[in-house]
């Protein structure tokens, strides 16, 4: 009916009442429609189109009909009470009908939610948080009916227990799911209670057993070194079998290496044989599975690269493809220009803030000229390496044709010397204002500035100099060839294949054919385009570096594959690559619901990201991966931490669970082992407890200087310990950090004379690396010195290689520490950590220094060398001075020799340290412990002197040379100790 219309009839209400005695000649109800006629027309209201039942409002001659629609409210007046009354009920019974029938109806999609909830709640099973998401999101909307017209006066009981239940559900879910699986948890583990007794030769632990049963969407289980991580992997396949929730050919179980899946393989065939007459769960490598993918997805079935199995002929095919590049003129001059001047990473001194930051920079890099010199900086080598360029003979910091030495001062070495011409050459690290760098010893660095220029002068000595800010203004080598030619030296630019024919002399192109393998394998594992790689490279702080870098290696890339394309194969990159490929694209429709991983804490993003395509196929797909973040040390593969550490973030809703009792190390080795990887604050926190417990400490530090006695010591120390059971040899794994010390040993035949002077023990010699995922009964760590081939090592990647690799973290040595408690916790019984007392690592100092329950005192002081005092260098501050020796005798320097070479007077007394305290420097030689008076005027020896008014107290330098010269003098010095001392 028309608005207008309606409101006609309303406004002739009264009028017509006079006419009509009552409503139904003008207001009648007819199936679904109220027809309401003006005595000429009849118009029509759909009670569908009703929002409310009607009202009778009465008054006290007539009353009037309230009718609302959706649209508006319409009111007739002036007609009869009892008529109106009538036409109420019989238009609010059609329209009560019609609402709980359309109420109804818009509430299947309410029960259905309730009948859904009331499903996932009552399988008897693990209820994923997956489900549960949907649940609430669907639950919410689902709620939204309240909203409706019909639904305050119309809802049924049944349709308000419904939405209540719903209700509770989304506000409570996280509540409801977690109580009830902790009720089936409990129940499972009681229904498979014999499985778990029985299906490994030991019975499985609670922490195992419930890792085995939470059945969460993905599942991340964090196994301490020793917990039985292989046991709950083969626990978790038999469970799954056992209790029907996959078939064998549903369950995917990934490991890293071959040995480690087979090891898997064994296991499972001997432990799951009841639960295997249907098939056997697949188990593989990822390269392994990769593969099985490419080949089912692909009609041209590719080859594996004998490349992948044979490092060295990899090597050399690339070697091949680089020395015919070598060839191309252009490409030479590119080559030879990257070792001229990019060979490293170059860092202004002022990019600094300390100089602990700008000498590790420098130690880090190692900075050498193309003659092979350690320098200072990137710009002392790029200085070098213009003259070897240039046809310029040069020596890197020859003495200086005066002598200048003193007790307490080197003699003085200028940064080049051009034996041709007779010219001294100074970089200086100065701005532009001639500032030096805000974290040197301002003014002492200027005064030393001063001095040097002073005695070129005075000495008559040709002096250039070279400044800091030029390279900054890309100015360095121009301003230098400009002085150098104003003073007479004669510039030859040396052609490419003379250059190049050194390099390779020096053995720098065999270097650079291993960093650009290095650099290949990792640039296809990161399946970057080279659109992307080129856009990264160019925003990095060392673009120039990486863009020439990139320019060398595009070449030899192409050729790569296109070798791989004419020969129709593949390597491991392209295994990972170009499976994932074929699974996010649908090509490969994974059968798996359950995928297991071995290792976890392994990974790479690639591998994470097959996971991933595999598991989105299949909405009902389970992830189980069993790792150990603390055991993480494979970065420079391509390993990335942050997918353990942040496994949530990564795979979605997760349960994570810890195996917390190790079955391999006595509570000693676990207590100091855990409190030291958990010094990183990043490291997931969690307590692995012991089957075993001492009382005593079982880490035993040993000081020596020759790591072969060390060893001898500890294996003494070993043969003491236990007792050879009959026909079984105690086994001892012998760890480095890096292998050159074994290497050296199977050389000169001390390997071979060890293992003959023990019998009794099974000897095992390994890298750290390699010691992973093994045991011994004893563990002897050696080498656990300072320096790039140190634990930890300070041996970093080339940046080149930083730049694809994931990213480092903050925490100093992170997995370096890791390494460590991976090399600690092989063993069952003692572990020795065996170090040279003049050049103790950080870990050794911090073991012995931050409170750990390590042992320091197992051997006799007659066996061992003695303890060396700590001081640091006041040069470099990340070194420490040790005493050493040289054909004029004892002297003191830095242990970071040749990246820093400060040196100071030992002990005129017995050659040890001195340290300083007040005026005086003390001899740290506790047997010694001779005192000796500081000059306050040059910082030299005051020693006793002989006068005409008797004995006073002088300088050394007194009298000495031009050169140095100080007059200071004392009656009396008082000594520590005493109130008067003159002697």
């Amino acid at each position: 009916m028309g608005q207008n219309n309606a409101e006609l009839i309303a406004k002739r209400g009264f009028i017509a009442n006079l006419i009509f005695r009552d409503a139904w000649n003008l207001i009648k109800v007819q199936e679904n429609y109220l027809i309401i006629s003006d005595g000429n027309k009849n118009y029509s209201l759909a009670v569908t189109s009703l929002s409310e039942p009607t009202q009778v409002r009465p008054f006290l001659f007539w009353s009037h009909l309230i009718i609302t629609s959706d649209k508006k409210r319409y009111t007739f007046k002036g007609f009869n009470r009892k008529s109106l009354e009538a036409i109420s009920t019989d238009l609010n019974n059609t329209f009560s009908s019609f609402a709980i029938k359309t109420l109804e109806s818009d509430c299947s999609s309410l029960m259905n939610v309730y009948r859904e909830i009331k499903n996932f709640t009552s399988k008897g099973r693990y209820l994923r948080d997956s489900e549960r998401r949907k649940l609430v999101v669907v639950g919410d909307k689902a709620l939204e009916i309240q909203n409706h017209h019909f639904w305050k006066q119309f809802s049924s009981k049944k349709l308000k227990d419904a939405f209540h239940s719903i209700l509770d559900f989304t506000r409570n879910s996280e509540q409801l799911v977690k109580s009830a699986n902790l009720i089936f948890v409990e129940d499972a583990l009681n229904v498979f209670k014999q499985f778990f007794d029985t299906v490994e030769k030991n019975p499985l632990t609670n922490p195992q057993r419930r890792a085995c049963v939470i059945n969460e969407d993905n599942n991340l289980v964090l196994a301490g070194a020793g917990t039985g991580k292989t046991s709950t992997m083969i626990g978790r396949a038999g469970y799954l079998l056992a209790s029907d929730q996959a078939s064998p050919d549903q369950i995917l179980m990934l490991a890293y290496g071959k040995k480690a899946m087979l090891e898997m393989q064994e296991r499972q065939d001997k432990c799951l044989r009841p639960w295997l007459n249907t098939g056997t769960p697949t188990i593989k490598t990822f390269h392994a599975i990769g593969l099985d993918i490419i080949k089912k997805s692909q009609t041209n079935k590719p080859s594996i690269s004998p490349f992948v199995e044979d490092s060295h002929s990899f090597a050399r095919f690339l070697d091949k493809l680089l020395q015919s590049q070598l060839n191309d003129e252009d490409y030479k001059s590119v080559f030879i220009e990257y070792f001229a001047s990019y060979m490293y990473p170059y860092r202004n001194p002022f990019d600094f803030e300390t100089m602990q930051e700008y000498n590790g920079y420098v130690r880090k890099n190692e900075l050498r000229t193309l003659q092979g010199e350690v320098v200072k900086s990137f710009e002392e080598c790029e200085i070098a390496n213009f003259f070897l360029q240039h046809g310029v003979k040069y020596k890197y910091e020859e003495p200086y044709k005066i002598n200048t030495t003193s007790p307490d001062f080197r003699q003085y070495k200028p940064d080049y010397y051009l034996p041709d011409y007779d010219i001294y050459i100074e970089h200086f690290a100065l701005d532009k204002l001639g500032k030096p760098p805000k974290h040197f010893d301002q003014q002492k660095y200027l005064d030393g500035i001063t001095w040097k220029r002073d005695l070129h002068a005075r000495h008559k000595t040709k002096l250039l100099e070279t400044y800091s800010y030029q390279k900054r203004d890309g100015t360095l080598l121009t301003n230098l060839a400009d002085k150098l030619q104003k003073s007479g030296v004669v510039l030859t630019r040396r052609n490419d294949e003379e250059l190049l024919a050194e390099l390779k002399g020096l053995g720098k192109v065999s270097e650079f054919a291993k960093l650009l393998s290095d650099f290949l394998v990792l640039f296809k594992e990161s399946y970057l385009s080279w659109t992307e790689v080129l856009k990264q490279a160019k925003a990095h702080i060392d673009s120039d570096r990486l863009c020439i870098l990139l320019e060398i290696f595009k070449p030899i890339f192409d050729g790569y594959q296109e070798h791989l394309k004419s020969n129709n194969e593949i390597d491991f990159a392209d295994m990972i690559g170009i499976a994932i490929d074929a699974v996010e694209s649908n090509r490969f429709v994974s059968p798996y619901t359950h995928i297991l991983v071995d290792e976890f804490q392994d990974i790479s993003k690639s591998r994470a990201r097959l996971i991933l395509a595999l598991l989105r196929q299949n909405v009902d797909s389970v992830f189980f991966a069993v790792g150990d973040d603390w055991q993480s040390i494979y970065r420079f593969t391509g390993s990335d931490i942050g997918v353990i550490k942040n496994f949530q973030t990564f795979f979605g809703a997760s349960a994570i669970t810890a195996l917390d009792t190790t079955f391999r190390f006595n509570n000693s080795i676990g207590d100091v082992a855990s409190m030291f990887v958990l010094k990183n604050p990043e490291q997931i926190k969690k307590t692995i407890g012991s089957i075993t417990h001492v009382s005593e400490p079982a880490v035993s530090l040993l000081r020596v200087i020759d790591q072969e006695k060390g060893l001898i010591l500890a294996l003494d120390s070993i043969c003491k310990r236990v007792q050879a059971t009959q026909g079984k040899k105690t086994s001892v794994m012998v760890l480095d950090r890096y292998r050159f010390l074994f290497d050296s040993w199977q050389d000169n035949g001390a390997k071979r004379r060890i293992i003959n002077k023990y019998p009794s023990l099974e000897l095992t010699w390994l890298t750290v690396h390699a010691s992973k995922g093994k045991e011994a009964d004893f563990v002897v760590v050696l080498e656990m010195g300072k320096g790039k081939y140190g634990f930890p090592s300070e041996k970093e990647n080339d940046a080149i290689l930083e730049f694809l690799l994931p990213n480092n973290e903050k925490y100093l040595f992170a997995e370096e520490r890791r390494l460590f408690y991976v090399a600690m916790t092989r063993a069952r019984h003692r572990v020795y950590l065996v170090y040279d007392p003049s050049n103790a690592s950080s870990f050794i100092r911090e073991l012995a220094k931050k409170g750990y329950a390590v042992c320091t005192n197992e051997f006799d002081e007659l066996h061992i060398d003695k303890d060396i005092a700590d001081i640091s260098c006041p040069l470099c501050m990340t070194g420490d001075l040790v005493p050493k020796k040289s054909k004029n005798g004892a002297f003191v320097g830095c242990n970071q020799y040749p990246f820093c070479k400060y040196t100071e007077r030992a002990c005129l007394q017995c050659g040890d340290l001195l340290k300083t305290e007040g005026r005086f420097k003390i001899c740290t030689n506790s047997k010694c412990n001779a005192i000796e008076p500081i000059c306050p005027a040059c910082g030299d020896l005051m020693i006793k002197r002989n006068g005409p008014y008797g004995e006073f107290w002088g300088c050394r330098n007194y009298g000495r040379s031009q050169e140095i010269m100080c007059t200071h003098t004392e009656n009396r010095i008082v000594f520590p100790g005493f109130r008067a001392n003159q002697s």
